[in-house]
């Protein structure tokens, strides 16, 4: 099926659904171009000022900068494209390519994220979602892919954060969100049943279990026992 092109700049495939450009699909690139306020409502613009906002209010932290590539953004397309149709070999041999010369965009990440879990090697798959979200952190995809990846590994806390950001960042309309929302439902009546824990408690016990256990590890007997402890406190106390 013959792609699209943007409708403003007529050279790459359109991937957003512009309304105030009569419902016309535009690029990445276009869109950031002529985002202005009447944009108000968009998730894309939501997205933006939700970044620009992270980036004023805390300056002195690290900052987010999310570089866009069309070209290079089709050729994650076609990459996984090509996984998807079996060939796999050659979707690879794209990502691979992409990920050594363009390692700073965020797109390039998530393709060889989706592509090591479309393999089936989720933990793999994390580490470039991982790398993705440290880049653009707003990028709900990213999120959900890395959410199912923790699912398929039956982390549950794990599968619990990313889903709750699709969440907190995504468009309630898309399937994913729903279905994000949906899973932290059932698995929050399920905690509530089991443990008494709001899924906020549940992910506070799990964080303090696995900061004692590498105190365990790493032979902090005393600090170790303080924390379970601290665990058991918390949930004799629901």
């Amino acid at each position: 099926m013959k792609k699209n092109k943007c409708g403003i700049c007529l050279k790459v495939k359109g991937k957003r659904l512009c309304k105030l450009q009569n419902k016309t699909f535009i690029c990445p690139r276009c869109c950031a171009e002529i985002r202005h306020a009447d944009c108000e409502g968009c998730r894309y613009y939501t997205q933006a000022e939700q970044y620009a906002l992270e980036k004023k209010n805390k300056s002195e932290q690290k900052k987010f900068i999310a570089k866009i590539d069309p070209e290079i953004d089709n050729e994650v397309e076609k990459a996984l494209a090509y996984v998807e149709k079996g060939a796999v070999a050659q979707g690879e041999t794209i990502l691979s390519k992409l990920i050594k010369d363009h390692p700073e965009l965020y797109t390039v990440q998530y393709g060889m994220g989706t592509l090591q879990a479309m393999k089936g090697n989720y933990k793999e798959s994390i580490v470039y979602f991982d790398k993705c979200l440290e880049i653009f952190p707003y990028f709900t995809e990213a999120w959900f892919n890395r959410g199912s990846s923790y699912q398929h590994l039956l982390d549950m806390a794990g599968t619990i954060k990313s889903f709750q950001k699709v969440v907190q960042l995504g468009d309630p309309k898309e399937d994913f969100v729903q279905s994000s929302k949906e899973f932290l439902e059932e698995i929050s009546a399920s905690v509530a049943k089991e443990s008494g824990l709001s899924l906020d408690k549940y992910l506070e016990s799990d964080d303090m279990f696995n900061n004692a256990f590498a105190l365990l590890q790493n032979h902090e007997y005393e600090k170790a026992i303080i924390g379970f402890n601290k665990v058991l406190r918390l949930n004799n106390n629901h």
